[in-house]
């Protein structure tokens, strides 16, 4: 491989020292390799090559083909072998063509830091952190290779030495650098991303529609609603992972196309594209009010608080006012959709006959603990199971699997449990 220069600027961290470069997609993809392609490196691969998810992958090939606003942090490369070399412009001054006091101003410390980084093609090099933007960007090449291969990306190159010392160093830099790595919040993402449909629709739906203002729904970085909130509707994470299932399972199943998370995540739509989302939230919301009377007296009234304290109660209230109901319920108009191949309007005409008082069946077997006055939501699926019963979506070999379930959940004979009526 040939020797090529990359302008770079020099630096020192802790005991690292370190060159951030700017490199095409073509040299990079060239040269630098995931742990598990260095031919004689399956030992060092072990030690610092976390499974490659291919999925992950396709999504960032996805991202850098469809979206113009595209953006990485840098990649960090080791580098062992070969001979790379450091070239500083030490005649920077007689070059700038500014005024003495600039020139006068900038430090020999601060000149040393600028110059080039030759790598002559015999040296080997692996991504530290950043091993599936590498992937996602030779995928994206082999579909657009000749648009792509001049775009640019920073790389931060580390030395390494392929010895047991240099192998120890080197897996705790990459230990470091992905423990401290943190990941983005699902807050965050609502708040700030402007390519998931489903955080664009959330923050939509607050800002633009007077049934989910700041005042009806709690901000929160926690996905579960304070013990003691009888004020708020529902929090801004509930209404996302609502949205989620709508955008994944019941407008999917009612428009019959298939449509998977990250087709929602990955790039923004055009704004025709997001107003017909905002609209089927917004229709659905409608209906989920049309349908359930304690939510359309809560969407009408200019004092919703006093609403969700009278349906959100210390002992029980209205399943629709918990999180774990909202989801339950979306589930559910999915799973009818899907059996009885109908439109929402008609799914919600069925629904809306069900129980919704947490005192009542079947809630009280499930995910409400009467007794102890609190919600156990890990038995949400068991609750779906039961209304999917009542609304004759099981097969007589999958009623026979839920009387069962409940039997063995609140300790009974199959024989003792009383399944609630079926609406239909």
């Amino acid at each position: 491989m040939n020797k090529i220069f990359l302008p770079a600027l020099r630096g020192r961290l802790g005991d690292w020292a370190y060159y951030t470069c700017v490199m095409s997609f073509k040299d990079l993809v060239e040269r630098v390799k995931t742990a598990d392609e260095i031919h004689k490196s399956k030992k060092l691969s072990e030690y610092i090559q976390r499974q490659l998810n291919q999925g992950r992958a396709k999504d960032i090939s996805k991202y850098i083909l469809s979206n113009e606003s595209r953006f990485f942090n840098s990649i960090v490369v080791a580098v062992y072998g070969g001979a790379p070399e450091w070239f500083q412009l030490d005649n920077i001054r007689n070059v700038l063509d500014t005024d003495e006091d600039i020139k006068d101003s900038i430090s020999e410390n601060t000149i040393s830091t600028i110059g080039f980084l030759r790598l002559s093609g015999e040296e080997s090099l692996f991504a530290l952190d950043g091993q599936h933007r590498l992937t996602g960007i030779k995928q994206a090449l082999k579909d657009n290779h000749q648009e792509l291969e001049h775009e640019e990306v920073s790389v931060i190159f580390v030395g390494h030495k392929n010895d047991e010392s240099g192998l120890q160093r080197t897996r705790k830099l990459f230990i470091d650098l992905n423990k401290s790595a943190k990941a983005v919040t699902k807050n965050e993402i609502i708040a700030l991303d402007e390519c998931d449909v489903i955080a664009i629709t959330t923050r939509w739906l607050i800002e633009e529609d007077e049934r989910f203002t700041d005042r009806r729904i709690l901000i929160s970085a926690n996905p579960a609603m304070p013990n003691n909130n009888f004020k708020d509707w529902t929090n801004i994470i509930n209404l996302y992972d609502v949205l989620e299932l709508l955008f994944t399972k019941v407008r999917p199943t009612e428009l019959k196309i298939k449509v998977k998370k990250s087709d929602l995540t990955t790039s923004r739509p055009n704004a025709d594209e997001l107003q017909l989302y905002f609209d089927y939230a917004q229709r659905y919301f409608s209906l989920l009010g049309r349908g359930f009377p304690e939510i359309s007296e809560y969407f009408a009234s200019n004092e919703p608080e006093e609403i969700v304290a009278k349906f959100r109660k210390f002992d029980g209230g209205s399943v629709l006012f918990r999180p774990v109901g909202l989801l339950v319920f979306t589930n559910l108009v999915a799973e009818y959709i899907k059996v009885h191949n109908c439109s929402l309007e008609n799914a919600f005409e069925i629904i809306s006959k069900l129980e919704t008082n947490l005192s009542e069946s079947p809630y009280k077997y499930t995910i409400w603990n009467y007794n102890e006055k609190k919600m156990e939501v890990r038995k949400k699926s068991l609750l779906l199971e039961t209304l999917k019963y009542q609304l004759n979506l099981l097969s007589s070999s999958k009623e026979e699997k839920l009387i069962k379930t409940i039997a063995d959940n609140n300790g009974v004979e199959t024989s003792e449990v009383q399944l609630p009526e079926k609406v239909i």
